[in-house]
């Protein structure tokens, strides 16, 4: 794939930084995430910024999870509403 990628393509592409972390159990767990601070340079802020949820696209989502009897996990972030 990086081969099909112009010059420009692949400068602007984002890094991706993986973060690995041993649990006291043995168990290892992974988490990545996009660096857009690179972004900057040469996108407008309303292109970069991530959409909300809608709530009821939200509500569906967590029916169908029950209907299908899927295993659902979740999270608290407490800064993800923070402003900068």
């Amino acid at each position: 794939m990086r081969d099909e990628l112009t010059i420009d393509e692949r400068m602007n592409a984002l890094r991706y930084l993986m973060f690995r972390k041993h649990k006291n159990s043995g168990q290892i767990k992974v988490q990545g995430c996009a660096d857009g601070r690179h972004q900057h340079t040469y996108m407008s802020k309303e292109d970069m910024s991530s959409p909300m949820v809608v709530v009821k696209t939200l509500m569906l989502s967590c029916t169908i999870d029950s209907k299908e009897q899927q295993d659902v996990e979740t999270a608290e972030n407490p800064g993800a509403f923070r402003q900068i």
